[in-house]
């Protein structure tokens, strides 16, 4: 499993999606929904600016800092400068701001909107397959985190597992949890031990 993991590793596009780190930002999804677009804005702002530079996206803006701008909408560089003394901030001021503008935009604004309504499973399925996968994981003689993160696990309650979890030693593993991912919402009663 650990050279199959290590091909799928080096395969893997090593440019983030910035919706999907959007939609794991903590707090974002309870945010009003134009400061959930604002936030939407800022991420793919930050991720091109990240990638630009070649640095760590938190080196360039901290989610929190990233999620408290979002949150208050500032509309100068001045009411900007206030959430964090950092250089970077007050150089990019204009760039910051503008990307708080496009949070009008009607394609961001559908993106938001049909992320955020899919990313909050049920919290019950979740920790009951997360249980599952720590249950397997300990025949396995491996920890759980090696065969499902719990991110993963979101992804199979909200009927979406991601890739690595469709093909190779998972996907055989965790045959059961990906089968109930495929039915729809009103068929998803969790079948026995995989």
């Amino acid at each position: 499993w650990l050279h199959e993991d290590c091909q799928r590793i080096l395969a893997e596009r090593p440019v983030a999606d910035a919706t999907a780190v959007w939609s794991r930002l903590k707090g974002v999804h309870g945010l009003p929904f134009a400061s959930q677009c604002a936030a939407l804005a800022l991420v793919r702002w930050r991720e091109a600016a990240a990638q630009r530079s070649d640095r760590p996206r938190r080196w360039l803006l901290a989610d929190e800092a990233l999620l408290a701008i979002a949150a208050a909408l500032p509309r100068d560089a001045a009411a900007l400068a206030a959430f964090a003394e950092s250089k970077f901030i007050a150089r990019n001021a204009p760039a910051l701001l503008a990307a708080l503008e496009s949070r009008g935009d009607a394609e961001l604004q559908a993106e938001a909107r049909a992320n955020a309504a899919q990313a909050m499973p049920d919290k019950a399925l979740v920790k009951s397959l997360q249980e599952r996968v720590r249950q397997h994981a300990g025949t396995l003689g491996i920890e759980p985190e090696i065969l499902a993160t719990k991110r993963d696990v979101v992804g199979i309650a909200l009927g979406d597992p991601p890739t690595h979890l469709r093909t190779g030693w998972r996907s055989r593993e965790l045959a059961a949890l990906l089968e109930r991912a495929a039915l729809p919402a009103e068929a998803q009663a969790l079948p026995g031990p995989p």
